[in-house]
């Protein structure tokens, strides 16, 4: 067969080798600030192996009414590879396996073949495997790495797995929706984190913050600048207690926005407990840092009551968090990190490189600190 189709839209179509070059492409993007675009660029090439199949052409061409199982061929390519790459091959298989079901639970070396966990799928029977592999490409380079850096506990292989979950699955949908759109869809238009900080301290001055005048707002003032100065230190992990009044949510995010620049990271996240508090913290941050650049993530917003010129992008940043400042919940947030969803996991690898502040952080569950 020439021509192998990964997507159609009518009359238009979308080449399947296009398709998986587009979302190695992002997958390896998206990977990169982790050190890792070797290992996303590999699970972008192979996820959608199993179309190269005759029974997935004919279905996509309208001559069969059902295309079959297409991602358990590429999990296979990649467990294929585990005396070459054990974790490489183990991450991959977890990955292209559930990146249109969700990530599968493990299984065992007992599993049956008919059993929903990725030990069962490894036994799955792949018709015309041996053809569809051929199509596959493993980097030298990926089977040479040492992915050991990243921890060996069940815990940190668990979020390594999901890091690269998300960036392959926010790949494959982004890629898919430009050719569906035809490029119609405009995603970002955010100010940088460098405009905002500027905007941010300008502000500030404008406000009187920098120029106390009474005894109360001297106190405060001195919190601000603690934070400002410490913002510019070295990334890690940062406590600030401040009695109520003490304006601890600008000083924090005075502080979220000096580590930003100083650290050259791509967003802030707030994280907030209570449904209670985030709409006033929200209203806050749009007053210094324009509406159109704060991105609320929480059960209570309603993007279709927001201005027309900022709701379109704002619903497209809500899915993966592609937005400068992002406020959301404990449970969002978290929701997040344990979940094996494609849609709650997209957002997941642009945590990487961000300033992450956690409000009232006494409320946080000890058991989901592990991370």
């Amino acid at each position: 067969m020439e021509e192998y189709i990964g997507h159609t839209d009518e009359e238009r179509i979308q080449l399947l080798q296009d398709h998986l070059d587009g979302t190695a492409g992002l997958a390896s993007q998206f990977a990169a600030p982790m050190g890792l675009g070797a290992l996303g660029k590999g699970l972008g090439e192979n996820h959608d192996l199993g179309k190269f199949s005759s029974l997935f052409q004919a279905y996509i061409r309208g001559q069969k009414k059902r295309g079959g199982d297409h991602s358990t061929a590429g999990a296979r390519f990649f467990w294929d590879h585990q005396k070459e790459a054990a974790l490489a091959a183990l991450i991959g298989a977890f990955c292209i396996s559930g990146h249109h079901c969700g990530l599968l639970n493990g299984g065992s070396k007992a599993s049956r073949a008919d059993e929903p966990t990725l030990w069962g799928r490894m036994k799955k029977e792949i018709p015309e495997y041996k053809d569809i592999s051929a199509h596959g490409t493993m980097d030298r380079d990926l089977l040479r790495a040492d992915l050991g850096r990243f921890g060996k506990t069940p815990m940190d292989v668990m979020m390594f797995i999901r890091m690269m979950f998300s960036c392959l699955v926010d790949a494959d949908f982004l890629d898919t929706e430009n050719f569906m759109s035809q490029g119609t869809v405009k995603r970002g238009g955010f100010a940088s984190i460098t405009d905002l900080h500027d905007r941010f301290f300008k502000e500030l001055s404008k406000r009187g913050y920098l120029n106390p005048t009474n005894r109360i707002n001297k106190k405060r003032s001195e919190i601000l600048s603690t934070c400002i100065k410490k913002g510019k230190g070295k990334s890690g992990l940062y406590t600030l207690t401040v009695p109520t009044g003490g304006g601890k949510t600008i000083s924090s995010m005075a502080f979220a926005m000096e580590q930003a620049v100083a650290q050259h990271k791509k967003r802030i996240i707030y994280v907030i407990p209570y449904l209670s508090i985030i709409e006033q913290t929200a209203k806050i941050f749009k007053d210094f840092l324009g509406d159109e650049n704060v991105l609320e993530s929480h059960s209570n917003v309603n993007y279709d009551e927001v201005d027309e010129s900022v709701a379109d992008r704002k619903k497209l940043a809500a899915e993966n968090w592609d937005a400068p400042v992002i406020i959301t919940t404990n449970e969002q947030f978290w929701e997040s990190l344990y979940a094996n969803r494609t849609s709650k996991c997209r957002k997941l690898h642009n945590i990487v490189d961000s300033v992450i502040i956690f409000d009232e952080a006494q409320m946080l569950p000890l058991a989901f600190l592990k991370p």
